[in-house]
């Protein structure tokens, strides 16, 4: 079963799903001001839907409220800058920040893996530590596994013949 719920920033009322029906509420409470006053909100994944949304609710909320940020790496890069490291218009420190700079602004960051979910009671393992907050955010992203094909030795270039195609075009 669906649910509507209002879209704060357009005002119309959009259909959730019932499976995201309970971060729906999480997020119109967030939202609205009606979440407990010091609630804890843990956000899993430290890419950009993790520190968009910590930076967003830390605006939001006052400094009761508890935000913590899991993340294995010690930095945030913006994958769309990958291209510039990739043709050299960039280094991956200049497209790279470090997550302990969230600290400044009152966002706690704890690196580590997250092993285990535990949506109901809201709790992550994280490196054998279980970490609970009233509120739970999951964004954590995709890990690619590049298993070795085949057809890949076919079709697959090498990257030095693409960066030689970008140079030619400048």
């Amino acid at each position: 079963m669906s649910g509507l719920y209002t879209n704060q920033q357009s005002s119309r009322l959009v259909d959730v799903p019932s499976d995201l029906k309970p971060l729906a509420e999480s997020a119109a409470a967030l939202e609205s001001g009606s979440a407990v006053v010091g609630e804890s909100i843990l956000i899993l994944g430290g890419g950009t839907g993790g520190v968009v949304a910590a930076n967003a609710l830390r605006n939001r909320l006052s400094r009761d409220h508890r935000i913590v940020v899991v993340e294995r790496e010690p930095s945030f890069a913006l994958a769309a800058s990958f291209l510039w490291v990739m043709t050299g218009d960039r280094t991956p420190s200049q497209v790279s920040r470090p997550l302990e700079r969230l600290q400044r602004k009152g966002i706690e960051v704890v690196r580590g893996e997250v092993e285990r979910i535990d949506s109901e009671r809201r709790e992550a393992v994280v490196d054998g530590r279980p970490l609970c907050g009233g509120r739970l955010i999951v964004t954590l992203g995709a890990e690619f596994a590049l298993t070795p094909r085949p057809t890949w030795r076919r079709r697959a270039r090498p990257s030095n013949t693409t960066r030689r195609r970008v140079r030619r075009r400048r």
